[in-house]
C-alpha cells in the first residue's frame, strides 16, 4: 500500500495489505460466562464444579443450550439482519460469540497506571460490518468504568483525520490523539440500569473498555459477524462449536453452525 503523487492535485493510494488481528487465547479453556437465570436457579458448571453458581464455561453450553436463546430471539435477530443485510453467524473465533465480562480494578494489577490495550480507543477489524450486542447485568455508573464509544459520524471523522488503518498507524489510539480531532463530549458512556441492551458496529465506532472500575461492572457481550469474515480467521484459528438440538429451526442452525 502506497501513495503515488501524479500531480499536485492528484494522489493515488493503492496496494495490497493483509493485516489480521490475532486474538489472545486462554490455554486451559477457563473463559467464563455469567448467566443470571442460572444463578437464580443455583445451576453450577459441570466443567468446573467448584465455580460459583451462575458461572458457566465452554462445555456448559451443551448442558444449558437455553443460554443462547436471548441472542437467537426473533426480535433481536431482526434488528441484526436488517443492519447487516444478511443472516449473521455467532462468532466462533474472535471476538468470542458469547462472553461474560467482569471489570474490576481490584483484579487489575496495573490499575492506576497508564491506559493500555483495550482501554485505548480502537476499531474491531475482524469483520465489517459486525454487530456487538452488549447487555448490562447490573446497574452501571461512572464508577464502574463504563464501556465507552464514539458515534459513527464522529468515528468516521476521526478515522479520516487519524489516517487510521494506514501503514505505520498504530491500532490503538490514545485519548490525547483522539481528542485533537474529536471533542471529548462526543464520547458516549454506556452507563445505564441493568437490562439495558446496546447494538453497536464496533468495526465502525471507535471504543474502549473499562477504565478504573472502582465498582465492579458485569456485562454480557455477544459477537455477530457476516458468514464470510473479512479476517478469514476461520481458516487458521480453532473454531468454537455451539450446541444444537434436534428441534432447532433452520435459522438457529445457520447462525450456530
Amino acid at each position: 500500500q502506497d501513495d503515488y503523487h501524479i500531480s499536485r492535485r492528484l494522489t493515488l493510494n493503492f496496494g495490497l495489505r493483509y493485516d489480521p488481528q490475532f486474538p489472545w487465547q486462554e490455554r486451559k479453556n477457563r473463559i467464563e460466562q455469567f448467566n443470571p437465570a442460572a444463578y437464580a436457579a443455583n445451576l453450577r458448571s459441570q466443567v468446573y464444579v467448584n465455580a460459583p453458581a451462575g458461572l458457566l464455561f465452554p462445555g456448559d453450553l451443551e448442558k444449558y443450550p437455553s443460554f443462547l436463546d436471548f441472542i437467537l430471539s426473533s426480535e433481536l435477530l431482526a434488528t441484526v439482519i436488517d443492519y447487516l443485510g444478511t443472516i449473521p453467524v455467532l462468532s466462533k473465533t474472535r471476538p468470542p460469540g458469547v462472553r461474560f465480562m467482569e471489570s474490576n480494578a481490584k483484579l487489575d494489577p496495573d490499575a492506576g497506571g497508564a491506559f493500555r490495550e483495550s482501554q485505548l480507543y480502537h476499531l474491531d477489524l475482524h469483520d465489517s460490518p459486525l454487530v456487538y450486542v452488549l447487555v448490562l447485568l447490573r446497574d452501571v455508573t461512572f464508577e464502574c468504568g463504563p464501556w465507552t464509544f464514539l458515534p459513527t459520524s464522529s468515528s468516521d471523522r476521526a478515522r479520516k483525520q487519524l489516517n487510521y488503518q494506514r501503514c505505520g498507524r498504530s491500532y490503538r489510539v490514545t485519548d490525547e490523539e483522539m481528542y485533537r480531532h474529536i471533542a471529548k463530549e462526543e464520547a458516549i458512556e454506556f452507563a445505564y440500569p441493568r437490562g439495558t441492551v446496546l447494538f453497536i458496529d464496533s468495526s465502525r465506532c471507535f471504543h474502549f473498555g473499562s477504565r478504573n472500575a472502582i465498582s465492579p461492572r458485569f456485562m454480557m457481550m455477544y459477537g455477530l459477524t457476516t458468514p464470510c469474515r473479512a479476517d478469514f480467521s476461520m481458516t487458521f484459528m480453532p473454531s468454537h462449536t455451539y450446541p444444537t438440538r434436534p428441534g432447532d429451526s433452520r435459522l438457529r442452525r445457520i447462525i450456530l453452525e
